[in-house]
């Protein structure tokens, strides 16, 4: 009997080896959750072999050399360099060295490359990673652009509660919708932590007009930053709502719309071929009594624009809040209170995902959406599809997978030997 037990234990060894050894190497991209920003090499590659071995997990380029991101920067090496790969929520992963710190994007530098450091420090979103299959689309990166409404200025919050805006329901709904999102921009006053379903990174400033046209020293121009942002974080989604400190500046209407049109096909020509430039109407603020003209006018060139091929769509929060726009407005009658942000984020929400299905393909060009956030939503069959996840096919997984199949394998092994000595 002892000899019989002595083989089980020692299939199950060997077994349980075949997955660690004999897991199939896979080509993948690594881009980090908070920034949006890719693992780059020297050589400006992007895709890397991943593949799990007895050491750990390791990352090669394309003529074998190995992945090093113990410096600031990926370089390559001749030597095998190993990491400990952790899944984390939301599909994110993280990177740990073999002294135990956290690999993470510190944000630096004008590119889209991530400027690699370390921490011991392994709690906040920085240091997590989405690891995608280098033949498959990255999750989304979305950019809210605009000023104090999209900063979150709600004058009812008190002491430490964080001014959001609605990217706290934008981005709740959307991981719930994607599974995987990245919201970017260069603000990150409230940082998130790894399991955390909120995203908070934005590019809203308070004060600021599309253009420095007005010579006041609190409402500089935003145009000249945004060749910059996009250059560094390459959005896949704009969410632009602009133009009501315009309103409060210009004399009249007709002035703002050339600039906005500029300012438009400016963030537009910057975008990927999937992307989305989505613009919304002013919501309706009680110190402003010219929106309602400027809404009216951006939606007429939002609608031309569009029929001219460019990748741009239209939300109307105005419509939807004007009946009762007290009951969404703060006390001082020109930002959102908590309510007023949730609808907004919904009606975001809304536009989003009847321009992308749930795998991040783009299935509307210019979405125009003056609808109620919150209705129910028609799941259309492009709609109902799976997400995608490198759970599924990350090599991690497998391992699991067939560590599990293994002891199967010889527990059934063990009863057949029993049962044939009987």
């Amino acid at each position: 009997m002892k000899k019989f037990v002595c083989l089980f234990l020692t299939v199950i060894c060997i077994l349980s080896c075949i997955p660690i050894f004999a897991t199939t190497p896979q080509s993948v991209t690594l881009m980090n959750c908070d920034t949006g920003r890719f693992i780059t090499d020297a050589n400006g590659n992007q895709s890397f072999t991943m593949a799990s071995e007895s050491d750990g997990t390791t990352f090669q380029d394309d003529s074998g050399q190995y992945l090093d991101l113990r410096g600031t920067s990926a370089s390559l090496s001749s030597s095998a360099i190993y990491y400990t790969v952790i899944e984390a929520e939301f599909g994110r992963y993280q990177i740990k060295l073999a002294n135990g710190d956290y690999i993470y994007d510190s944000d630096d530098g004008v590119d889209n490359t991530a400027t690699i450091a370390n921490t011991s420090n392994g709690s906040l979103i920085n240091t997590a990673w989405f690891i995608t299959p280098a033949d498959e689309q990255a999750p989304l990166r979305i950019l809210t652009l605009g000023d104090s409404l999209t900063y979150g200025v709600n004058l009812d919050l008190t002491g430490n509660e964080p001014r959001v805006a609605y990217r706290q329901t934008l981005s709740k709904e959307l991981i719930d919708y994607f599974g995987e999102v990245v919201f970017v921009g260069n603000v990150d006053k409230y940082t998130t932590t790894i399991a955390d379903p909120y995203l908070y990174r934005h590019s809203g400033y308070s004060g600021y007009v599309i253009e420095d046209v007005y010579h006041v020293d609190q409402h500089p121009g935003i145009k000249p930053m945004v060749d910059e942002m996009m250059a560094k974080y390459k959005p896949d989604i704009v969410i632009m709502m602009l133009g009501t400190n315009d309103l409060g500046l210009a004399l009249m209407v007709k002035d703002i719309i050339p600039r906005w049109e500029s300012f438009v096909k400016q963030v537009e020509s910057q975008l990927p071929e999937n992307g989305l430039l989505l613009c919304s109407a002013l919501p309706p603020i009680s110190t402003t009594p010219k929106e309602p003209t400027f809404n009216e006018k951006i939606q007429s060139k939002i609608h031309t624009l569009a029929n001219e091929g460019y990748k741009i769509g239209f939300v109307d929060p105005h419509t939807p809040m004007e009946p009762e726009e007290d009951i969404f407005l703060n006390s001082d009658g020109v930002h959102f209170n908590a309510r007023g942000y949730d609808m907004i984020g919904r009606i975001f929400t809304d536009a989003i995902t009847s321009a992308y299905t749930m795998s991040g393909e783009k299935i509307s060009p210019n979405p125009l959406i003056p609808t109620d956030p919150y209705a129910e939503p028609v799941e259309s069959s492009s709609q109902s599809q799976t997400n995608d996840s490198p759970a599924s096919t990350s090599p991690i997984v497998w391992v699991l997978i067939g560590l599990g199949s293994a002891i199967v394998i010889a527990i059934v092994l063990l009863i057949f030997i029993l049962r044939k000595k009987k």
